[in-house]
């Protein structure tokens, strides 16, 4: 089981974020995407758990995910505030 955060790093000045996936089993972490400042990104597993999607307010962007916090890039799209995931039947 996994926990997606959003963390502080820190000693920055000004402060920033990053967002983290911990690990429930050990409490390791890994962070991903690039930092921002407040707002805090909005981000959610897709409902598979097999990608997060995020949306960093500050920076005007929206970033993709492998549920391990690896593979990230910027996505193709602009998601908005109260995002949602829906998978589609194969």
């Amino acid at each position: 089981m996994q926990l997606l955060l959003h963390r502080f790093v820190a000693g920055s000045d000004p402060v920033v974020g990053q967002l983290a996936v911990m690990s429930v089993g050990d409490g390791s972490a890994t962070a991903m995407g690039p930092t921002s400042q407040n707002p805090q990104p909005d981000a959610m597993f897709s409902p598979d758990s097999t990608k997060i999607l995020a949306s960093y307010p500050t920076l005007g962007k929206t970033w993709m995910f492998d549920a391990d916090g690896g593979n990230g890039h910027e996505a193709p799209f602009s998601a908005i505030a109260g995002m949602g995931c829906q998978r589609l039947a194969p």
